[in-house]
């Protein structure tokens, strides 16, 4: 719009001037554009009115979730709480659905534990091994290891690319190391067999003592009990006629010719130790006379044996998950019990969430559909979705014989359309027709309850087409229409009065010149009458 002072005459202020031009604009801005602007602070209003409508149904969702079929998560009806006593196990369910009421009793008499060897002092982790190999067998497959010109933190770091191993240098005092090598799992089946070989000598499995603490040279060894053992190249084999002592079997295991001076036996506080002399691996073959255990195995791989409810179990783990979703972690022996029971007092608490959240939604409905305030626009499709929903909460073709409703447990419905519970009744319902009362809030698969089929309507009113989603898009495509057509309003008016603006200026110049021929005809007049 043309800027400056702006007049008819030189006067400037014979009224069609800029002034005036802005009283025209600003009087049919109200007319045309601040309409525009009331519809979209209505529409902002109605956003807000409609955000809260949506939600309490998305409150409503969440409170029928509790008793939905098909829910990922235990329904209310299916919570249980427990009870437990002792602390040989601890009782977890991430899925309460199929856990009955009742008690489980639990008797640990062993548990699960993974294969572990150590190795002899090592000084020096970095320094270089000898040539030989170390072969461990794990789960019916053998791994080989190769310890020429390796350093004994390589060896480990090799040894642990295999996901059957757990190995590590472990520093056991100030200066001094020790190889650890465990089963990555517990149980049997994870049992380690070590041998080794050549000039390599970690001290696995080349020492065995015997674990009781209770042989005395001179006593005889017992009639038919054996021992057989080899070094990998020579064997030893004995069983006893009842006229050898335990001093004997020991002279007799060092003076062996087929060993060669490779191995000894000693007897030392009444533990009897048998020992390869160059490191090689010790392989006991058999042994009902010694009790022998190689002294490089400081725990032994074994299975957990439990009784569940009369049920043995012998698992490589320390859990138990039963079918029942019930899962039991065993932590020492022991026994120990859980009691499992339905948390009734919870339908009732989420029951009456579903409640009061449906009469909110009520109240909203109402509110905005009647008031005089009320901005939405659309209120057939919220008394249409307010309709469906008591379709739905009051329908009375539930239960197994679809002849039942709410209103048979101790529901009733007043005269401004709110819901309300007596909770004696509907207690009294959960305790003696528990099956009943499930049928008509859960439901089944082929006869769905109450708070099934409002999850899958609000589920719907969400989903694309349905009518909270195309209500959304509505008014979303409203507030875009309103954007536009307020910019085509004030561009009209600013077209509309630059133009006028513009042809004032040029009014203005053209009486100018009027004016100014004027002032020299006046001039001429004059002169020729005062000559008179």
């Amino acid at each position: 719009m043309a800027e400056g002072i702006l007049g008819l005459g030189s006067s400037g202020s014979t009224g069609l001037n800029m002034e005036l031009i802005e009283k025209l604009k600003s009087a049919e801005r109200k007319a045309q554009v601040e309409p525009i602007e009331t519809r979209i602070t209505d529409w902002d209003t109605e956003v807000e009115q409609f955000s809260e409508i949506e939600a309490k149904i998305n409150e409503l969702l969440e409170a029928s979730k509790k008793f939905d079929l098909f829910s990922t998560d235990a329904n209310a009806f299916e919570q249980v709480y427990a009870t437990t006593s002792g602390t040989a196990v601890s009782f977890d369910a991430t899925d309460t659905s199929n856990l009955k009421p009742g008690t489980v009793s639990v008797t640990v008499s062993q548990l699960a534990q993974k294969d572990v060897y150590m190795s002899d002092i090592i000084a020096d982790k970095s320094a270089t091994m000898g040539a030989g190999t170390i072969d461990i067998e794990v789960g019916g497959e053998t791994l080989s290891f190769n310890t020429s010109g390796k350093t004994y933190s390589a060896l480990a770091a090799e040894m642990n690319t295999y996901s059957k191993l757990d190995v590590a240098l472990e520093k056991v005092s100030d200066s001094e190391y020790r190889m650890i090598i465990k089963s990555a799992e517990s149980g049997l089946d994870n049992a380690l067999t070590i041998t080794q070989t050549g000039a390599v000598n970690l001290g696995l499995g080349d020492s065995y003592t015997s674990e009781a603490n209770t042989f005395v040279g001179t006593d005889l060894i017992a009639l038919g009990e054996e021992i057989a053992f080899t070094d990998g190249t020579n064997s030893f084999s004995y069983t006893s006629d009842g006229s050898k002592t335990y001093q004997q079997l020991i002279d007799d295991i060092n003076s062996d010719v087929n060993l060669a001076g490779n191995v000894t036996a000693t007897l030392v506080d009444g533990k009897i130790s048998i020992a390869t002399n160059n490191g090689a691996t010790l392989e006991v073959t058999s042994d009902t006379m010694l009790g022998l255990k190689n002294d490089s195995q400081t725990q032994t791989a074994q299975n957990m044996l439990a009784n569940v409810d009369g049920i043995d179990y012998n698992l490589s783990t320390n859990k138990i998950i039963m079918q029942s979703g019930l899962t039991i972690a065993a932590l020492e022996l022991g026994s120990a019990s859980v009691g499992i029971q339905r948390d009734t007092a919870g339908i009732e608490t989420a029951f009456s969430e579903l409640i009061s959240t449906y009469n909110d939604m009520v109240d909203l409905v109402t509110d905005y559909t009647i008031s005089a305030d009320s901005k939405i626009e659309d209120k057939a499709t919220i008394r249409s979705i307010l309709g469906q929903l008591k379709d739905i909460i009051f329908g009375s073709t539930y239960g197994e014989g679809n002849d039942k409703s709410l209103f048979n447990y101790g529901v009733d419905l007043d005269k401004s359309g709110y819901l309300s519970l007596d909770s004696a009744k509907f207690n009294q319902a959960i305790a003696e027709d528990f099956t009943g009362l499930k049928s008509i809030l859960v439901g089944a698969a082929e006869d769905k309850g109450i708070g099934t089929r409002l999850k899958e309507y609000i589920d719907e009113l969400d989903s694309f087409g349905g009518l909270l989603t195309s209500y959304g898009d509505n008014m979303t495509t409203k507030r875009t229409a309103l954007e536009t057509e307020k910019e085509k309003a004030i561009e009209f008016l600013d077209n509309k009065y630059s133009q006028m603006a513009a042809q004032f200026a040029a009014y203005t110049g053209i009486i100018s010149q009027f004016e100014n021929a004027f002032s020299g005809l006046k001039m001429m007049i004059a002169q020729s009458t005062a000559g008179n």
